[in-house]
């Protein structure tokens, strides 16, 4: 069982692209530094190139106060600094294209003497507002899109033969090219958005070509010439020359994706890539196999109504002579259906050994899997794609056997109608399915998987403790408990734990040790029956194990300490 769940969470890891993430920054993120920095720096777990401006220093007022900017490595970007900047809040904003042709933005926000974080939120440059949602849109319509055309030439040539659908077929493939040509715009757009800063950035040219110029258009070119020889081949699907275009044309346009994804800047390059590769082939196959037999259903069940559900059905198409004489529509289904189905069952063996492959390399480890977003997204992809194999093993296992008796056997054999209805319905679910799936696909796409190798992600765990006081009990609790952003509760109880004012008030000092921080002193404010409360506080400033004091001013003779440890992640 346990080597079954591996295959299948393995087996759902899909095409991933992992944009570049910051690793280290000087000064930290959130550092409270007595003193202001000469020159401020941001490290990515991956190379970058400067777009957008790249790193700009500003302000609590919005104005740039960093006179020089630098790119010194590959991963690294700088900036330099005035001397002498005043006391203030300040943010380091960055604009950068991923080693995979990603745009990600951000900002590290530092104080220097007497600051608060609060003074430049509002500078902290973010996503650009719709850009994000857009991106994603447009990589589902792009995935779909090129994926049902080439899969659907696949199909034409390999598996429907000489079936009255081919024309049907054809006008649909290149209906899903145009909608991954949407796609494609789409997603050209929403990276330029992001290089700018705004949707105002384009109809600026240069702009454009820094968002899509790279990997991106690169991966486009090439999807471009694969579409074109797939859509050549469904005229000619069942020659040779029609099947060789289909065949490399599918390979070329579903190898592209590579381009624009992890795996083309992956540690394991020589692991991931191939897999990404073969992943992206044979899900093509299956998804335009899938919209091919829908189509192919839908048709032969229309055609068995009218003509009963043993009648003929002619097997040539497009003025070709038939290849022998007319077959029985349902002796004519058994045998699409069965040749899908087998590549069908090549196509979930080789995703879920490339699958493997591609999970060990993008999420490394079973907390990465669980605790990350990009893993817990990954999950709801494994749910979807159980449900599309149950779907499929189900069609392959029962009802294609069915029809296979009944297509070998005498004329007339009854019971047959349920059988087409179920066949037909269930294999609408299995496609709407691998939609649902390459949806995912998208989200994570424009995700960032962890492989836990630089960058750990750890969860904020809220802090509570409780400790005796004057004869009965005071409890402090800090929530979310990360840097920045926390809100600080402390409560007097009496022996019987009900509420007791026992302060006049409370006073917070905080300490990092390891860091030379501190102490940070703030008083807080009463909000109840010996209830003392610090409110979206920007403290602690960044993580790291904070020593924290409670000086409590019990009348003005007594002014008893409360000490506690917490690790601010």
């Amino acid at each position: 069982m346990t080597a079954v769940v591996a295959l299948t969470v393995a087996g759902g890891a899909g095409r991933a692209a992992a944009h570049a993430s910051v690793v280290t920054s000087s000064p930290a993120a959130g550092a409270h530094l007595g003193t202001a920095p000469t020159t401020v720096s941001v490290v990515f777990d991956q190379p970058v190139r400067p777009d957008g401006g790249g790193l700009v220093v500003l302000d609590s007022s919005g104005t740039k106060v960093g006179i020089g900017a630098g790119h010194p490595s590959p991963d690294t970007l700088t900036a330099s600094l005035p001397a002498n900047l005043p006391d203030g809040a300040y943010v380091a904003n960055y604009t950068v294209t991923s080693a995979d042709g990603h745009v990600v933005s951000g900002g590290v926000v530092f104080l220097v003497g007497n600051a608060s974080p609060g003074q430049v939120g509002s500078l902290t440059r973010g996503a650009t507002p719709g850009a994000g949602p857009a991106g994603k849109v447009g990589q589902f319509l792009l995935s779909a899109g090129v994926l049902v055309a080439i899969g659907l030439a696949f199909f034409l040539a390999f598996v429907l033969g000489r079936g009255p659908e081919r024309e049907r077929l054809r006008r649909l493939a290149l209906g899903a090219a145009a909608v991954g040509a949407v796609g494609m715009v789409t997603t050209a757009a929403a990276q330029t958005a992001l290089v700018g800063g705004t949707w105002g950035a384009l109809p600026h040219w240069t702009v454009v070509r820094q968002a899509v110029g790279g990997k991106f258009g690169l991966q486009c070119a090439v999807q471009v010439i694969g579409l074109a020889a797939c859509l050549w081949s469904t005229r000619r699907p069942t020659t040779t020359a029609g099947q060789f275009a289909a065949f490399y044309g599918l390979l070329v346009a579903a190898g592209a994706f590579v381009i624009f994804a992890h795996a083309s800047v992956s540690p394991e390059r020589w692991l991931s890539i191939p897999a990404d590769v073969v992943h992206v082939v044979f899900a093509a196959m299956w998804l335009g196999g899938l919209t091919g037999l829908v189509v192919v259903l839908a048709n032969r069940a229309r055609t068995a109504r009218q003509a009963g559900e043993r009648g003929p059905v002619a097997v040539g198409g497009d003025g070709e002579p038939p290849a022998g004489a007319e077959i029985s529509v349902l002796e004519s289904t058994v045998r699409v259906v069965g040749r899908f189905s087998t590549l069908a069952m090549v196509s979930v063996s080789v995703l879920v050994v490339a699958g493997i492959l591609l999970a060990v390399a993008e999420v490394g480890s079973f907390p990465n899997l669980v605790d990350t977003g990009y893993g817990q997204t990954l999950l709801v992809k494994v749910a979807a794609v159980g449900s599309v194999l149950f779907v499929a093993a189900y069609n392959r296992l029962l009802l294609l056997p069915v029809l296979a008796r009944h297509g070998s056997g005498p004329a007339g054999s009854p019971g047959l109608g349920p059988v087409w209805r179920r066949l037909l319905g269930t294999v609408r679910v299995e496609a709407v399915g691998v939609v649902v799936v390459l949806a995912v696909t998208a989200v994570l796409t424009n995700g960032t998987p962890s492989n836990g190798a630089r960058v750990p992600s750890l969860r904020p765990v809220p802090f509570a403790q409780t400790q005796p006081f004057e004869g009965g009990s005071l409890s402090l609790r800090i929530s979310p408990n990360q840097a920045l952003v926390n809100d600080f509760v402390v409560q007097f109880s009496g022996p019987e734990g009900a509420p007791v004012d026992a302060a006049e008030s409370v006073s917070v000092y905080l300490t990092l040790p390891s860091e030379n921080v501190g102490p940070i002193v703030t008083d807080m404010t009463k909000a109840g029956v010996g209830r003392f409360v610090l409110l979206d506080t920007p403290d602690p400033p960044i993580v790291g194990t904070w020593q924290i004091t409670l000086q409590i001013q019990v009348s003005p003779f007594s002014q008893p300490d409360a000490g506690f440890v917490d690790a601010v992640r």
